[in-house]
């Protein structure tokens, strides 16, 4: 859908403009367009284009390959989303999720408010698809939060000219995502109950033998069961976790203790101070030795 064009005054000057199109978007409606810096491109996240509409039963949006993540906070009535993953109805203080690059439908059902934000950078695609993975497209949110004020001043505002607003901008989104995703009401009890359970572990037998098969029967799950949950939540295997646990304390070792590198070895687990060595090197560029030498002056 085209939308009618507005002219972009600067947020926040006496009398907000008006953006109707006539039968789908009525009075008291903004839209906003903003350009962000080539710094906020690179390394940002950052919002395209924001505003708040008031919808008629006519309002409908289809779109595919659109770049860009949309982001729509219901305040008032309904509307529906279509993907090709099915339909979802957005009602009253929910988050709606829409990857536009892939095809997507949305509609009033009836009257609809919502502020809205389409953003982007290069973390806004992975971000956003850790969100749909775990939460689905329609996240319940409480108006009240600081993520959700900061919603809507993002967009009723939008994100300011200076590099420097542009990195509070990026900062508040950052922030609105992990609100989403840690939401208690998305949260599923049980496979949160059983990270925690597989973390307490792990940090306090990192020093001995591991087998996810031991560990998994340990907990009365599958393994299979305990490797994706795990890998969800942290983004780790249970055995990337366990070998990193092992070296975060050994380079705690090197740094604090003048301890061999073969006492720090046994200290963390490994019987051989070789393959102890070779793992380290692998995940760091550099021997134990080498990381003791360079990092002698770090705070």
């Amino acid at each position: 859908m085209a939308l009618a064009t507005l002219g972009n005054p600067a947020p926040g000057s006496a009398g907000e403009p008006v953006f109707t199109k006539s039968n789908t978007i009525r009075e008291e409606s903004s839209q906003y367009f903003n350009t962000p810096s080539s710094f906020a491109r690179e390394n940002l996240l950052y919002v395209e284009m924001y505003g708040r509409f008031a919808c008629a039963e006519t309002y409908r949006v289809e779109r595919d390959g659109f770049d860009s993540y949309l982001l729509m906070l219901t305040t008032e009535g309904s509307g529906t989303v279509e993907t090709a993953a099915g339909a979802v109805s957005c009602g009253k203080n929910t988050v709606t999720l829409v990857d536009c690059n892939a095809w997507h439908r949305y509609y009033a059902n009836g009257h609809w408010r919502f502020y809205w934000l389409h953003i982007n950078g290069r973390a806004a695609g992975p971000l956003m698809g850790q969100l749909l993975r775990r939460q689905g497209a329609v996240v319940p949110v409480a108006p009240t939060t600081p993520a959700m004020a900061a919603f809507c001043r993002l967009a009723t505002q939008g994100p300011g000219h200076t590099i420097e607003q542009e990195i509070t901008a990026s900062a508040q989104l950052h922030g609105m995502m992990a609100a989403l995703l840690t939401a208690t009401h998305g949260a599923d009890a049980a496979t949160t109950q059983l990270t925690t359970q597989v973390l307490a572990y792990l940090d306090a037998h990192y020093q001995e033998p591991f087998g996810v098969e031991a560990l998994a029967r340990r907990l009365g799950v599958s393994t299979s069961t305990l490797s994706h949950t795990f890998k969800q939540e942290t983004g780790f295997s249970p055995y990337d976790f366990f070998i990193n646990r092992r070296m975060n304390q050994a380079k705690y070792l090197l740094k604090a203790t003048q301890n061999a590198v073969a006492e720090i070895a046994e200290a963390v687990g490994y019987q051989s101070t070789a393959n102890f060595i070779t793992q380290f090197r692998r995940r760091y560029g550099q021997t134990p030795g080498a990381f003791r030498t360079n990092s002698q002056h770090d705070a």
